[in-house]
């Protein structure tokens, strides 16, 4: 999974790598507890938008079916806007 900054807010766009992804309506990401839509890009790759949440990590989970979510441990780390903030002005040249 790759995302550069992740927010409270959400919106973060998530690049999720795998396999056997399928490019179907059902093609979804779950954030803890909080589903969401996927784009598929292909067998491999499919992104999610981050949904808000809280502070501190949630597992990442994704189904092909709407039913059955993958069982690998993969975390998403929200984090305060004022942490977001110092990260993105630490990453400055």
């Amino acid at each position: 999974m790759c995302v550069k900054l992740n927010s409270l807010g959400g919106g973060s766009l998530v690049t999720v790598t795998g396999s056997d992804f399928v490019d179907s309506d059902k093609l979804l990401c779950r954030f803890g507890t909080r589903i969401v839509a996927s784009s598929f890009v292909d067998s491999s790759h499919t992104l999610c938008v981050s949904p808000p949440n809280d502070v501190g990590p949630v597992t990442v989970y994704i189904t092909n079916n709407n039913a059955d979510f993958t069982t690998y441990l993969v975390t998403f780390i929200y984090q305060s806007m004022l942490d977001t903030l110092l990260k993105q002005c630490s990453l400055r040249p």
